[in-house]
């Protein structure tokens, strides 16, 4: 909303600029430090056929890409797994990525791709893909 306003009213680089600048404001309110805003902390291990993606700080949209380019590294055909028990954040919009992600690994021949570690964060609102917090 701030970037689509700071575009309407005043122009493009300054509503980009205000946006960015909000985005990290709301990320070192909630707690998450400034390095991890723009790269996750993202461990993979691989055991036989499975594969666990561990997200080991917050997970939010500026630092996502980080965590596709790890995610698209992944061998075709395994069980995966992508484990939020070490994040203390998840943001909606990784959460609607990741669910893309299980289906387009499937659909290139991809085995499997299921989450754990979700028992211990609480939702921030009623939608089923909110972003979430740890408890």
């Amino acid at each position: 909303v701030a970037t689509t306003l700071g575009v309407v009213f005043i122009d493009l680089l300054w509503g980009v600029i205000g946006g960015m600048v909000l985005a990290a404001v709301v990320t070192v309110a909630r707690g998450i430090p400034l390095r991890n805003a723009v790269a996750a902390t993202v461990a993979v291990e691989t055991a036989g056929d499975e594969v666990v993606v561990k997200l080991q700080s917050a997970a939010g949209f500026c630092n996502y890409l980080s965590i596709r380019r790890k995610l698209d590294k992944l061998p075709l055909g395994k069980r995966v797994v992508i484990d939020f028990a070490q994040a203390g954040f998840i943001d909606h919009t990784v959460r609607e990525r990741l669910k893309d992600f299980e289906g387009e690994y499937v659909a290139r021949g991809g085995g499997s791709v299921t989450t754990r570690g979700l028992g211990q964060h609480r939702p921030t609102s009623d939608h089923a893909l909110c972003a979430l917090t740890r408890a």
